[in-house]
């Protein structure tokens, strides 16, 4: 089977289109055959598996969305099923030591500037 959608991370729950599909087609991403329940169009996301109301959904490995109305496994992912969400995120005391290199050697070098 050509492949027609891929999984950009394997934590994530929607695959890619990679061109039109019609509603009925069957697309089998990393062994997992999932029957479009309506039209896929190119480089729209679908529904790996099916999305229950109130779940978070993940692309690219991090939480991108969070579902409004259940979405079937094989059903396509619009704004009007899906809305954007992240995980919140706590950034520590982040401190980096920075020494300067030793540039001695170049402390009495000029520089002329191109013709």
């Amino acid at each position: 089977m050509d492949r027609t959608a891929i999984l950009v991370h394997p934590d994530d729950d929607m695959l890619v289109a990679l061109r039109d599909h019609a509603a009925g087609t069957r697309v089998d991403c990393c062994g997992e055959p999932l029957t479009l329940r309506e039209a896929i169009p190119a480089k729209h996301k679908l529904a790996r598996r099916h999305l229950s109301a109130g779940e978070s959904v993940r692309m690219y490995g991090i939480t991108v969305g969070r579902i409004v109305t259940d979405v079937p496994a094989g059903g396509l992912l619009t704004t009007s099923n899906l809305v954007h969400a992240t995980d919140h995120v706590q950034l520590g005391d982040q401190r980096a030591e920075w020494q300067a290199p030793d540039v001695d050697a170049w402390r009495d070098v000029t520089f002329q500037g191109y013709y």
